[in-house]
């Protein structure tokens, strides 16, 4: 566990993903719709993967991008979680 009474600025990339007054189930929550997010964007790749027309080329791409994107979202925002567990406390 974090030490309480130590207080360590936040760093940018934490309180983009995990500002001064998020509570933690919010900051999960918050992961669960990008892993959400994530697994929709990859299913809709791999429905679209065998088309040929322009929307599902379409499709295709966009899924793949949302996927990958929501990914990374997914970690950034996990890794801020464990960066406030164990370097600073929850509102």
């Amino acid at each position: 566990m974090a030490d309480l009474d130590r207080h360590e600025p936040r760093p940018t990339w934490v309180r983009f993903a995990a500002r001064e007054d998020t509570k933690r189930p919010t900051a999960l929550a918050q992961v669960c719709g990008f892993v959400l997010l994530t697994c929709i964007g990859l299913l809709v790749a791999a429905v679209e993967s065998g088309s040929s027309t322009v929307l599902g080329l379409v499709a295709l791409w966009g899924g793949l991008a949302t996927g990958c994107l929501c990914a990374g979202a997914t970690l950034w925002s996990w890794l801020a979680v464990r960066w406030v567990d164990r370097k600073d406390k929850w509102a």
